[in-house]
């Protein structure tokens, strides 16, 4: 089925009316007090209302036959999230898409922390089309707006498409000015095909007309929806053909590979926000367990760019809080967070500047708008002192040189004799550069690590008299793994001075059966006298320590 590799949940928003206040809400109270919950539907339950699950075995949910059956689901925070802020006056027509009606157009991609039982990723994955307008100055009730009913599907389509008629959402007058939104949502990185199926749905909508009134239409369709009369599955079923074609190219292949192809063009767009050096700092930063704060007007690049780091961390993984994206409301208190963490701040929201600009001293500010990085002042243990933040921002130097001369090399060579201005009569074919920053970064990380197995010592005890069953068990609750750090030390000292060569010769390194294989090049070794603090900070990280735990006994020595 198609269940799978689409959404699970389509919720509606919106603007509150000045009666939403005192009158009883239809769905849960947001962290935005301008915006309320319109409605909130299943789109994988069978037609008789049955728990059917997709095809990969992750559970389904029960169908909703009201939006406070979703309540367990979707977090009352979950529209603070979705939303994009109301307009403001941009310079130069910079809106991410503007009628001639004054309506703004978004569509975010963005998760939400979420912890529950079936949950596998403790977050939501999301994707929302937002329109925005801010109230006109003359009459609107003058103007005509025109929905595509023909697009809407559903038993009382007939008696929805009269009342849309009869009431037009876009033409009343709000404090905070018309917001409207729908967001799709599931459990699984589905993104692409969420993202698919949004864009070809605002598509038909605002298509073969005049685009300000069409838009306009779509805003009242879905504004129809604050009405508590309003048939819900109207929603659900004018959804269905373009889930379907949002499903359609990924049917055939695995049911991760949404994620990964994710990864990739998240990469892509972390690499064209910033620089070699830049990108190189963050790395490190990442890889020494900092707290790193992401920060950009398009909200969308702040998830591929947590994404994208956490990627470049293989094989290693971010063990601490990870949120991509942070409503104002909550990033004051986060960015105090004792413990490291990736968060991100959308610069346009309100309040945020004041954030970005007080941030504490042990935080790291990444600039995906201007592709700069603020290093922390306070960087690592104070014990440390300011000389781990030079290391730092020296190894980023030279690290930023070779990622600039793998992803760039004409940029980054153009002092090399060797280099020569082509005639213009063919144009370099696109490349992907994501796996190449990728294998740079792995081969870093493998230089760190390797060694490891050998400064490591298995450890257990048991009693021969016991039985085999009941001696496993004593084992698994009795083994320690010892780790020599001054042999760790002394290997990267070794490998820095063109030492501890591999036995036999191997292009590059890499992982092989929990085995970390030496390469013959030694270019990216760390050495003692220069790297020192980072090699003893990278060493004390949590991400480190679960390496050593994970590895398995066959690959160190055992007593």
């Amino acid at each position: 089925t198609n269940q799978a590799y689409n959404a699970e949940f389509a919720v509606i928003f919106g603007t509150k009316e000045a009666l939403d206040d005192v009158a009883q809400p239809l769905g849960p109270k947001t962290d935005h007090s301008w915006l309320r919950r319109f409605a909130a539907v299943q789109l994988n339950a069978s037609d008789d209302g049955s728990d059917k699950g997709p095809s990969d075995g992750r559970p389904g949910f029960k169908r909703s036959t009201s939006i406070l059956d979703t309540d367990a689901r979707i977090p009352s925070t979950f529209e603070s999230y979705a939303t994009v802020p109301p307009l403001r006056e941009r310079p130069l027509g910079c809106a991410p898409m503007a009628s001639n009606n004054g309506w703004e157009v978004s569509l975010v991609s963005f998760t939400v922390p979420h912890s529950a039982s079936d949950q596998p990723n403790a977050c939501l994955y999301g994707v929302s089309l937002v329109l925005r307008q801010k109230n006109a100055t003359h009459d609107k009730e003058t103007e005509q707006v025109s929905c595509k009913s023909e697009l809407i599907r559903g038993a009382n389509n007939e008696e929805f498409v009269q009342k849309l008629k009869e009431e037009s959402w876009s033409n009343k007058h709000r404090e905070n000015g018309n917001t409207v939104g729908i967001a799709l949502v599931s459990r699984l990185n589905v993104i692409p095909a969420m993202r698919s199926t949004l864009s070809k749905f605002y598509n038909e909508f605002s298509k073969n007309g005049e685009e300000s009134q069409l838009i306009g239409g779509l805003a009242d369709f879905l504004g129809i929806f604050s009405s508590s009369d309003v048939d819900t599955d109207i929603l659900s079923c004018t959804l269905a053909p373009f889930l379907n074609d949002g499903s359609s190219p990924w049917i055939s292949q695995p049911i991760d590979h949404q994620a990964k192809v994710f990864e990739q063009d998240s990469g892509e767009h972390l690499l064209r926000s910033l620089p070699p050096t830049p990108l190189a700092l963050v790395f490190i930063t990442a890889l020494l367990e900092q707290k790193i704060v992401f920060s950009s007007s398009r909200r969308s690049i702040l998830l591929s760019a947590a994404t994208a780091i956490n990627k470049l961390l293989d094989p290693l993984t971010w063990p601490h809080l990870l949120v991509p994206l942070v409503p104002s409301n909550l990033a004051g208190d986060l960015v105090h967070y004792p413990a490291p963490f990736i968060i991100g701040i959308p610069a346009e929201d309100k309040g945020s500047v004041q954030i970005l600009n007080s941030l504490p001293d042990d935080v790291t500010l990444v600039d995906l708008d201007v592709g700069r990085v603020i290093l922390a002042a306070d960087y690592g243990a104070k014990k440390l002192g300011g000389d781990l933040r030079l290391q730092v921002l020296y190894l980023a130097e030279e690290m930023g040189s070779l990622l600039g001369t793998e992803l760039a090399s004409k940029s980054w060579c153009c002092d090399d004799p060797s280099q020569t201005i082509g005639n213009g009569s063919t144009a370099d074919p696109r490349i992907d550069s994501f796996p190449i920053a990728q294998r740079v970064c792995s081969d870093f990380i493998t230089e760190l690590l390797a060694g490891t197995n050998s400064c490591c010592t298995w450890v257990e005890e048991s009693c021969e008299e016991q039985s085999e069953a009941r001696l496993t068990q004593h084992q698994a609750g009795e083994c320690i793994v010892l780790f020599d750090e001054n042999r760790f030390y002394h290997l990267k000292n070794l490998r820095a001075k063109g030492k501890y060569m591999p036995l036999l010769q191997v292009n590059s390194s890499h992982n092989n059966g929990g085995r970390v294989t030496l390469r013959t090049a030694t270019n990216l070794a760390l050495g003692l006298d220069d790297f020192d603090l980072v090699l003893e900070t990278f060493l004390r990280s949590q991400a480190m320590s679960t390496f050593i735990s994970s590895r398995s006994k066959s690959t160190m020595v055992y007593w």
